[in-house]
């Protein structure tokens, strides 16, 4: 009798443990799906903060339509400036 009460508890640790096991690997699998998106997104963030290459032109920037409206407004209003003070 206390073999076989010993047997069912190794049994229900048994199940216990492949259990765990399997969630493990689960978790393994989406930490290196997690680990290959951070990596791309690392990547597509270099990407769009390093200067331009000399064979991009700036109107392929996401945000140079922006920023170059943005000088050109900024050096208007500085002329204006100046204009003024004359």
């Amino acid at each position: 009798m206390k073999l076989w009460r010993r047997l069912k508890e190794i049994e229900a640790e048994n199940i216990v443990l492949r259990e765990l096991a399997h969630q493990s690997e689960q978790r393994y699998e989406q930490v290196k799906q997690l680990t290959k998106e951070n990596e791309e997104l690392r990547r597509r963030l270099e990407q769009l903060l390093e200067p331009e290459k000399a064979g991009d032109p700036e109107e392929e920037r996401l945000d140079s339509w922006f920023f170059r409206t943005l000088r050109q407004e900024k050096a208007m209003s500085s002329r204006r400036g100046q204009d003024k003070e004359k």
